[in-house]
């Protein structure tokens, strides 16, 4: 069967809108943010099965419902697999619906965690195990962070250093995904260059594995009203089911947090989840005035003088660096 690769600036015009209504009509949507679409076509020219690839994410995969059980799935995930690997990504994850687990399974893809609504799946059969060999591992009272720091304020590390003293052991774990501005490799560096002084910290690159809810995919989500609540639902039930328990996390920290909507949110829904499953949230006070969003604006407009106090020195040289 006939198949092409497109980019998003190459997906356009008719072609796009019979993608986008194929997904459509399987109840799926497009997200818009994928590197690559896979396309198959049938003999009359019609799309027969397609699927997205976004960076080691596979997505929006659909085959025609009168040729399902011909293959085109595994088809559709082998020829982004190869376009994947062909740039050196060859660790891929996926996120399905609970009825598709079996489909995904057959293809080589493994369970990480699943809601009973939403699956995350990956094709290592022993990738987070393997992640969390690598993180360290204590006895007594173990808590955690986890964070973006973009960058790293005196909030933050006020929020940590009160968190340090509350536990024996605690593990920082720095998302991994790129933010705006700063990668992150140099949020990891800040994080731990801002933190050198507190004992009993240990900071962690959060890998494939301590990933941001807003970037779940949420395609197959037919309420979109509920894509917030699935996504942290998903995001919990694997720090709650697979990390903590491995890593003897008893207790999760959390800055309050008045001004981001979607922040608080994702708090209170900590609060909700994490207690029944063993895991105590701390929500601490944050630093009135100091957040990062003021000193990202204020590198763009070369202002970042004016919130040298709101940061650590090493912060303040990280940011130096990307004022114009």
């Amino acid at each position: 069967m006939d198949h092409s690769l497109f980019t998003r600036e190459d997906l356009k015009g008719r072609l796009y809108e019979e993608y986008a209504g194929f997904l459509r009509e399987r109840g799926l949507r497009d997200e818009a943010d994928w590197d690559r679409t896979a396309l198959f076509f049938g003999k009359d020219g019609d799309i027969a099965a397609c699927g997205s690839l976004k960076g080691d994410l596979i997505k929006q995969v659909a085959v025609d419902s009168s040729l399902e059980g011909s293959g085109l799935a595994s088809a559709v995930v082998s020829v982004l697999s190869e376009d994947a690997a062909g740039r050196g990504v060859t660790k891929l994850f996926l996120w399905t619906k609970e009825d598709s687990r079996r489909l995904f399974e057959s293809l080589g893809y493994y369970t990480l965690v699943s809601t009973g609504e939403i699956v995350m799946m990956e094709n290592r059969k022993r990738g987070l195990e393997n992640y969390l060999k690598n993180c360290p591992l204590h006895e007594g009272e173990v808590g955690a962070i986890v964070c973006n720091c973009n960058p790293f304020t005196l909030g933050h590390y006020g929020l940590m250093k009160t968190a340090a003293a509350q536990v024996d052991h605690l593990l920082i774990f720095v998302l991994s995904s790129d933010s705006f501005l700063f990668s992150s490799e140099e949020r990891y560096e800040m994080v731990k260059a801002g933190t050198v002084d507190i004992p009993n910290v240990e900071v962690i690159r959060g890998g494939d594995y301590m990933i941001s809810p807003s970037l779940f995919p949420a395609y197959f989500i037919k309420d979109e009203t509920k894509i917030p609540e699935v996504r942290c639902e998903l995001d919990l039930a694997l720090f709650a089911e697979k990390i903590a328990p491995t890593l003897r996390i008893s207790r999760r920290f959390v800055g309050s947090e008045p001004f981001d909507l979607v922040t608080a949110e994702y708090n209170r829904r900590l609060k909700e989840l994490l207690p029944s499953r063993g895991i105590e949230v701390v929500e601490i006070e944050r630093i009135d005035g100091i957040n990062a969003t003021s000193i990202r604006r204020a590198i763009s407009e070369g202002r970042l003088e004016e919130y040298r106090s709101w940061m650590p020195e090493s912060s303040y040289e990280f940011c130096k660096r990307k004022v114009r």
